[in-house]
Parts: structure tokens; sequence; C-alpha cells
């Protein structure tokens, strides 16, 4: 029987937000043609004045400080200056934007009619942000207009309102716009992580900004509460509660209802994912006696087996096709990776190098597989391709590295780690650069990345 409670784990805020509301085409080289769904830039995989590889170029902006009125409330100041932050650190994270620094364009007057695209240009910047917020009775108006400095016009306009509350919100999505225009991918800057924290002698789950901003508990029920995973909307988790004495695997809504979707028999639950379309999970279960995987159906309430081994089988993952699963299996004798069809068909050996290798997780694009394995006595970060089954180690740092899951854009990883003596919630890009902790005020761990 579904149980409600009010743990919903998307701020009310949000719902406030209102944008998107012009956008200014353009036929600057700046602008780029989106790839088609599941594949690459346009133009060879490359986006114009950017490399997604070691070497990376990043492109130039200009954003100075939002114009407001002097009228200006003391919070619609603050709620300016948020907004501006939060796409300084959206774009900066995002890794494909340099900002310019402020003092490289002290003398350039910011309400100048014309705009000096010249100076502006001088500063090497590509691009130049200019933004204003003005009061719109309780709540605030923000325009953004971005320019091409060199072609000296319009290139993407927005304009949004909301509460001075969801401010945040409103800088995340002007930073998506950016991102989408340069690059043709979405941007991930709205997307968030759960995971699992330390309450007491208890582990409750919890949602946060993919900055760490925000954090929200979402279960309250004195028990272990585990593996959390967004539903591919995003508007669900799934995860592995001991509430009722031994593991069940819940779906908690963004509406805060909680249902028991433990299969029958199945009350020794663990891992689970979710398909592609998000209409089934993948799961481990011991019920009868050793641990295999099964596929849950939702809308049915049916689950299948897809695996029949005498091993340990542990730790399943979907493709981003849908058409495969990654998971863990010590049928060889210790844990290693293996792939198989969805279905539970052709089983094959991707990690060999390592005694032992866990917590497979697929890229969006499909073509590499994070996991953990044990080196030098702990446990780092790894990534191999697909294709060849070649690793590139992401992680050489003191402490345990673990439970590692992909962002949207495939171009970073959120981990668990112990590096500074207590386990805490880290991301990284996807070549291992640019580490950063999230800290929590309590131990964290298992983080799962949204769409």
């Amino acid at each position: 029987m579904p149980q409600t409670r009010r743990l919903s784990f998307l701020p009310e805020a949000a719902l406030y937000v209102l944008g998107m509301l012009f956008l200014a085409p353009s036929s600057s080289p700046l602008a780029q043609t989106p790839p088609p769904p599941g594949g690459p830039p346009a133009g060879g995989g490359q986006i114009t004045g950017v490399i997604s590889a070691p070497g990376l170029t990043r492109l130039a902006l200009a954003i100075p400080p939002f114009r407001l009125s002097a009228l200006a409330s003391a919070a619609l100041r603050d709620a300016s200056d948020e907004i501006h932050q939060t796409i300084l650190s959206d774009l900066e994270f995002s890794g494909y934007f340099d900002v310019i620094p402020a003092d490289r364009y002290a003398g350039i007057p910011l309400d100048a009619t014309p705009i000096p695209f010249q100076r502006w240009a001088a500063t090497n910047a590509i691009a130049l942000l200019l933004g204003t917020v003005a009061p719109e009775g309780e709540r605030l108006a923000l325009e953004g207009l971005l320019f091409d400095t060199r072609g000296e016009q319009l290139i993407l306009g927005k304009r949004y309102r909301g509460e001075t509350s969801v401010a945040r919100q409103v800088g995340h999505r002007l930073a998506n716009e950016i991102v989408l225009h340069f690059t043709g991918r979405q941007g991930i800057a709205l997307s968030r992580l759960t995971f699992e924290g330390r309450v007491g002698k208890t582990k409750e789950i919890f949602v946060m900004d993919y900055d760490g901003r925000g954090m929200r508990q979402v279960t309250r029920n004195g028990s272990l509460n585990v593996s959390s995973a967004f539903s591919p909307d995003g508007t669900k988790v799934a995860f592995v509660s001991y509430k009722a004495g031994t593991p069940h695997l819940y779906v908690l809504s963004q509406e805060g209802t909680m249902a028991d979707i433990t299969p029958a028999g199945a009350d020794l639950s663990a891992a689970p994912d979710w398909s592609p379309d998000g209409g089934s999970i993948v799961f481990s279960s011991a019920k009868n006696g050793d641990s295999e995987l099964y596929v849950h159906n939702l809308a049915t309430g049916k689950s299948q087996q897809i695996t029949f081994s005498p091993a340990s089988e542990t730790s399943p993952c979907w493709s981003p096709n849908g058409r495969q699963i990654a998971f863990t299996s010590d049928r060889t004798g210790r844990p290693q990776i293996y792939l198989m069809d969805a279905e539970g068909a052709n089983v094959r050996r991707l990690t060999f190098e390592g005694s032992y290798n866990d917590e497979p997780s697929w890229s969006p694009q499909g073509d590499r597989i994070a996991y953990a394995g044990w080196v030098d006595d702990h446990f780092d970060i790894f990534v191999a391709d697909v294709a060849t089954g070649v690793a590139q180690r992401l992680t050489d740092a003191a402490g345990y590295n673990e439970n590692p899951r992909w962002s949207a854009d495939g171009r970073h990883i959120v981990f668990t780690s112990n590096r500074v003596g207590i386990y805490q919630i880290y991301t990284m890009d996807d070549n291992g650069n640019r580490p950063a902790r999230l800290a929590t005020p309590f131990e964290a761990w298992g983080p799962d990345w949204s769409r």
C-alpha cells in the first residue's frame, strides 16, 4: 500500500519560475546546429572553438555584473548578485568556458549606447552577456542578452520572471541556455544529486543541487535507506530501505508518495537502476540463495529473472539505449564487470585488469563505463572503453574512491571518497581533472545524478 509523505525532493519555489519568453536567432558562426538525438554535435563531432578532449580550448565570455535600478531593494540586489554568481559558477563548471576577469574590462562603461563591441573584443571575449534585473511587484524580472563581440550582434536573448527566492533557478536556466547555444547540448545546471547520508545511527536519502546547494532530506523513517537512483525524467527516486526489517525496493515520487514495489519473495533486494524509458527497474536479489539480477516492470508489477549463475551477480546498470546491462559478477572467482543483452543473453566480460572491479556506470553516450577498481590497497575510479575494454584510472588519492555516476552531458562524474577521513560526495571531470568536494555536515555515500 503506497504511503503518502510530505517529503518532496523538488523545491516548491521552482514552480514560480517563468522563462524563455524570447529568443533572438543568429547567423553568427558562434551559434551551433543542434546534434541529432543521441549523436555528436554537427560538424564531425566538434564544437566550434572547443575541443572536447585533453587540451580543451575554452570559449572566453565576458559577464559583467547585472544592471539594477537605483531604487532596487536590498532583496532584489541580493537576488541579482546570486543570479550572476550562479551563472558564473555554472559556466565555469561546464568546462566549456573561461569567464574574463573583471579587471580586464574595468574601464568599459556597462551602460554605453551603442555597445563598444571593439573594446569588449579586445578583452579576448568572443561573447558578452549583459543582464538587467528589475522589480515587478514582489517579483524580479531578468533580461539576459548575449552578444557576439566580433560580429557585433545579438545572438541570444532570454527573459525570466520569478520570486527572489528562485534566483538560483533563474541563473541555472540562463546558464543552460548559453551552454545549449554554443554546444548544441543541454546544460546540466538544473540537475540534482541524490545520495544517502548518516543521520544518527540511520541512513536517510537526501537530494541536493549538482553543486551541493539546496540540500533536502527526503526520507525520515529512522532505518537504513541506501542505493538511491533518479528516474530518467527526474520525477522519482528508487532506493532500498530496511524499514520493513529486510531490504525492500521503494519508489518516491516528487509529490512525496512512497511506494513499496518489492516483488513477492524478493525481500533481499539491492542496487536498483532504471531503464531509459522509466518503465522498469533492474535490481539484484538473493531470494533463491545467491544474488541474481531481475527486471521489474512497473506497469504490470511483474519481475523476470535475467541471470542464472551459481556466482553472485550485483550492481546492474542499464545502457543509455536500453539494449544492454552492465553488472558485477564473481563467476570467474573475483568480482569483475560484465555486459549482457537486456534480456540476459550474450554475457561477456569487460574488465580483466585488477583483482576486484565493481559498481559499473554507463556513460550517457554509451561508449564508456565508469567503475570502482581495487588497486594499491584501496578503491579508485576507472573508466573503460566499451568497445576495447581499455581502462583509464581517474583517481589516485588517499582513501577509498567509489560509487561513480555520470552527469547527463557525460562530461563529469560524481563519486564517494573518504580522502578527508570521512565519506563525502565529490565531482570531477570525465578525465579525472578538477575534483571538488560537495561538503555535507555528515558522512555521505552512493550518489546518483539526475538526467
